[in-house]
């Protein structure tokens, strides 16, 4: 019997396991834990999946069951798990798929495991174990057999004291009117559309209704047993819960689209979406996941939504709900609060870092956002108008982009415009600071000024600073990079430069010793002023020159002899205008 439980558990298994990957066509990703080894009590992890596929979405599972999503734009997701505890502890894959259809799945990656002292761990099927189960799975139908014929017999009995049995077909017949009948210890049930019903007339003084995991067992005995359960549903235990997701994340506007996702671990189930007791149509899905659109949104679509599924064919064997998560719509009305964060640039780890954000309003709930996670980080209640978020001892696992929003605390689920984000950047002491230099070290207005930079790793992605001041990234796959920068006099100033890894933009080194960028004075151009010079003195000669040719042609050439001959000889030798003859 032990072995015959055995062979059929494991050709169930490899059975499914063949079914699934009948349909994965992507090459099976890498997946990688940080730290490694044994992990402490309430230390950071971060799990790193690195596929072959840029823009897909990755799922990170645990122990065979889905825990996180995560749609990176490049090639690898990172999955972090603060604070870890014995539930941590377990066999960790990841896999990927294409955002848009979910029937083209990867091959599941080589398991992590990851090792928490306290924590349960995986479980190791060994044979003992495996033997073990199969004879306590034998004991229970032994035991199991044996209450049926003692239940069968104790009928008898009854039947052979004088109590006569209304017996009805062995099988259900359902007529026009759609009632099915059913025996229980000799009395009739009655059941018509989900509802179970008493006979007009059911004797006995007492009941006993027991709730298993499949079906309904009820014994009923003594008159008028005012048993009657309407839709019974049952948590299937075997159906995990599944996840949900909404998009676009953290808000949508008033009359705007949004599409909740839900991603369950069976394909070819039926989908239902619940909201605060409200159920919307279901759906079916021939894969892992389906899609419920809602479109023109209002105010009374706001609130906390789960989603569930079930076999098509067993509509009350039902999956637990997934976890909830928040459709929280903004109000332009509401003015956009203001983010700031203290230390700034490169924070070393272990540091605390103080996360402030002011609003305009009174008696509302603020809330801090990381880029890339489903629900808020935290939240304040505070008394004015200001919230203070403090990060202790940050880690690698918090670096990211952060803002702010704020909700009035009469409606939870309206909210203001997020803030502008601030970068909150962790340094990575495995990251050696990088060297800086200029080419050349002094340049003029206009001049070409090239900056290298460069570090110890390979295939790193460099930054250049300016007094606060962010240039644009630029990837390289060497040890260096170079930035060309056309002089302007806003480009003097100090610089320095640090490289991260293109997977992790807010773990970086510590920034290179800074260099300062001196502009040089431009040399005096005289070329100009001395051809306006020499254009004035020109024409100052060529006015001199006509002023003295005038005064030359405009005297009189004659004057009368004098009447003295002594003079007469004088006045030949000069001429008779008085002057030497040749003016």
């Amino acid at each position: 019997m032990a072995s015959a439980l055995t062979v059929l558990l494991l050709g169930c298994w490899l059975a499914r396991q063949s079914g699934v990957s009948g349909e994965r066509n992507f090459p099976k990703p890498s997946l990688s834990v940080s730290p490694r080894g044994v992990t402490e009590l309430g230390e950071n992890v971060t799990f790193q999946c690195v596929g072959e596929q840029p823009g897909m979405r990755f799922v990170l599972s645990k122990n065979g069951a889905y825990i996180k999503i995560q749609d990176p734009s490049g090639s690898e997701a990172i999955f972090p798990i603060p604070s870890v505890g014995p539930d941590d502890s377990g066999r960790y894959t990841c896999q990927y798929h294409t955002k848009s259809q979910t029937t083209g799945w990867s091959e599941p990656s080589d398991p992590v495991e990851l090792v928490v002292p306290g924590g349960s761990g995986q479980l190791v099927l060994t044979w003992p174990i495996i033997a073990g189960v199969s004879a306590a799975a034998t004991v229970l139908l032994l035991v199991l057999l044996a209450f049926v014929c003692f239940r069968k017999t104790r009928a008898n009995a009854s039947v052979d004291k004088g109590k006569q049995p209304q017996t009805l077909p062995q099988e259900p017949d359902r007529g026009a009117d759609g009632l099915t009948y059913a025996e229980l210890d000799g009395q009739v049930l009655q059941a018509k559309q989900g509802a179970w019903h008493l006979p007009p007339s059911p004797p006995s003084p007492e009941c006993l209704v027991e709730l298993g995991t499949w079906e309904l067992v009820a014994a009923l005995k003594g008159p008028r047993c005012p048993v009657m359960a309407s839709a019974l549903t049952v948590l299937k235990p075997s159906y995990p819960k599944p996840n949900i997701s909404l998009s676009p994340r953290g808000g949508v506007s008033l009359g705007g689209a949004v599409t909740v996702w839900c991603l369950g671990q069976r394909r070819g189930m039926r989908f239902m979406l619940n909201k605060e007791g409200r159920h919307f149509p279901p759906v079916d899905s021939n894969g892992f996941e389906v899609v419920f659109p809602i479109s023109n949104v209002s105010w009374e679509h706001g609130g906390n939504y789960s989603c569930s599924y079930h076999s098509r064919s067993e509509p009350f064997a039902v999956s637990y709900p997934s976890d909830p998560v928040e459709l929280v719509l903004r109000d332009p009305s509401l003015p956009r609060p203001s983010i700031s964060l203290s230390p700034t640039g490169v924070t070393a780890p272990g540091a605390d870092v103080t996360i402030r954000c002011q609003g305009q309003r009174r008696n509302v709930t603020f809330f801090l956002h990381k880029a890339g996670d489903l629900n808020p980080q935290q939240h304040m209640d505070p008394a004015g108008d200001r919230a203070k978020f403090l990060i202790p001892t940050v880690g690698r696992q918090h670096g990211g982009s952060y803002s702010c929003s704020y909700r009035p605390r009469s409606e939870p689920f309206v909210s203001s415009q997020p803030s502008d984000t601030v970068q909150l950047v962790v340094a990575e002491p495995s990251y050696p600071k990088p060297n800086i230099s200029l080419s050349p070290r002094g340049v003029s207005l206009g001049g070409a000024m090239a900056v290298q930079c460069w570090g110890q790793h390979r295939g790193m992605r460099f930054v250049l600073n300016k007094d606060g001041r962010h240039f644009q990234a630029v990837d390289s796959d060497r040890f260096e990079v170079v930035f060309s920068i056309n002089m302007s006099r806003e480009y003097s100033g100090n610089y320095s430069c640090s490289y991260h890894s293109r997977s992790e933009p807010f773990a970086m080194s510590y920034p290179s010793d800074p260099v300062e960028l001196v502009m040089r004075a431009a040399r005096p151009d005289f070329t100009n002023a001395n051809i306006a010079r020499l254009a004035l003195g020109a024409v100052v000669l060529l006015i001199l020159g006509l002023i003295l040719a005038e005064a030359c042609y405009s005297r009189p050439r004659g004057r009368p002899r004098s009447l003295n001959p002594a003079m007469q000889g004088r006045e030949s030798s000069r001429g008779t205008s008085g002057f030497p003859v040749g003016c």
